[in-house]
């Protein structure tokens, strides 16, 4: 029995599936952006503000970590690398789109 209603789905996807698909079918595009420059940049924006966000409270976390540590060597520790590489990251999403600016003209060849 499982095996009819198998071969019965089976033949009716081919016989039919191919007639549903006979007429022009416009499939939108849902990327509001025309090139991929465009899709890049609007993902360092995204990025960005999260990130203008997050540093004031990874900076704030690692204050209070280095606060409340009380002497305690791996705490202290634990707060600067927070600290660090809070800052470390917030910079490198400021560059990110000279950094793409600069990887673009590498790329793209001087004769055009």
């Amino acid at each position: 029995m499982k095996k009819a209603i198998l071969l019965f789905l089976i033949l009716f996807l081919f016989c039919f599936g191919f007639a549903l698909a006979q007429g022009e079918t416009l499939i939108p595009n849902p990327i509001p952006h025309q090139n991929f420059e465009e899709l890049v940049n609007a993902v360092l924006d995204w990025i960005l503000n999260i990130a203008l966000v997050l540093m004031p409270l990874l900076l704030v976390w690692g204050g209070v970590t280095f606060i409340t540590a009380t002497g305690d060597p791996s705490k202290v520790k634990q707060a600067q690398n927070i600290i660090l590489f809070t800052i470390i990251g917030f910079a490198v999403v400021l560059l990110s789109k000279s950094l793409i600016g600069i990887l673009q003209k590498l790329i793209v060849s001087p004769s055009g």
